[in-house]
């Protein structure tokens, strides 16, 4: 999918963000104020509400894989391991 790995799916990258240190750390620091992460956790929140959307309408699964690639991005940048 991502990167050409098959064996990483979209349900493995949504799973290795959410429960991930990065995640949580984000979300502790907007929750004390940092700017920055409450940013991150809005684009975030926008993010898996339109991959939601896409996943309730059908949409093709070109359209799913460009919602996400942010979730796999994230990964990336935050060093959390992506796994089936």
């Amino acid at each position: 999918m991502m990167n050409n790995d098959d064996h990483i799916t979209g349900e493995s990258i949504i799973d290795a963000w959410f429960s991930s240190d990065a995640w949580k750390d984000i979300m502790r620091d907007a929750e004390q104020g940092d700017q920055d992460s409450e940013e991150l956790v809005d684009r975030i929140n926008d993010q898996l509400v339109s991959l939601i959307f896409h996943m309730q309408n059908g949409s093709s699964q070109d359209r799913l894989e460009y919602e996400l690639k942010l979730f796999y991005q994230l990964c990336v940048d935050f060093d959390v391991p992506v796994w089936n």
